[in-house]
């Protein structure tokens, strides 16, 4: 029998006083297997999405480092044709 419960962000509380003797067990058992697939299913999710955004940082940092190495390499030879025209 369900007495009361109350349901924060990452907690449930739940007062409960079990019908039989293994009642608690088996109510609480399947709450936990599913809670704890439900929790690594978003922890995944996250983890994933963290790693995502960080392979677009990194290929982005790539990409203007790839950038600034083409800028500085056409200055070298602008400056070296300035110097061979002069």
């Amino acid at each position: 029998m369900i007495l009361g419960m109350a349901r924060l962000s990452r907690v449930v509380h739940i007062v409960l006083t079990p019908g039989d003797e293994d009642g608690l067990w088996r109510t609480f058992g399947e709450l936990h297997r599913r809670y704890t697939g439900y929790t690594r299913a978003e922890r995944t999710r996250a983890e994933r999405t963290r790693a995502e955004r960080t392979r677009a940082e990194r290929t982005r940092a790539e990409r203007t480092r790839a950038e600034r190495t083409r800028a500085e390499r056409t200055r070298r030879l602008r400056l070296a044709a300035a110097r061979i025209g002069a």
